[in-house]
């Protein structure tokens, strides 16, 4: 019966599998086959745990024998990968913040928006001067 395979020792490892699965999933909110591929290479249960509990990354797995690489994101609290991530989610002695260079792709989109920024000011500005000309009084005399 399926109760007596739970009671079984490969049912009861099973079991437990599932079990810390479920549990991760609860806490990081990670899909199931992210997580179901993570314990296929045996990775899921070497993750380990900041000071708070949380689960670290997968990058953090070796922060302990020096054999990682911290996660920049992470330390700037921008990370998107979380328990994915192939980079460290622990602080690092002499870890300081960088900056975030943007990709090419969004450099360039900044400096053509800025240029169309500048190219427009400067219509504009033109544009004001001549409406600002014919708007102003001519030189009347008081007496």
């Amino acid at each position: 019966t399926a109760a007596h395979k739970m009671t079984s020792p490969e049912g009861d490892a099973q079991y437990e599998g599932d079990s810390l699965l479920m549990q991760i999933h609860a806490e990081t909110h990670l899909s199931i086959v992210d997580l179901q591929a993570l314990e296929a290479q045996g990775l899921l249960k070497r993750i380990p745990r900041n000071d708070s509990g949380e689960l670290a990354s997968v990058g953090s797995i070796n922060h302990f024998d020096g054999m990682c690489s911290p996660c920049l994101f992470w330390f700037r609290k921008v990370c998107k990968n979380g328990l994915i991530c192939s980079y460290c989610h622990f602080k690092h002695d002499g870890q300081k913040k960088k900056r975030i260079r943007p990709s090419k792709k969004t450099r360039a989109q900044r400096r053509g928006r800025s240029e169309h920024a500048d190219s427009a000011a400067g219509d504009g500005e033109e544009a004001s001067a001549s409406s600002a000309e014919e708007n102003e009084p001519k030189n009347i005399v008081s007496l």
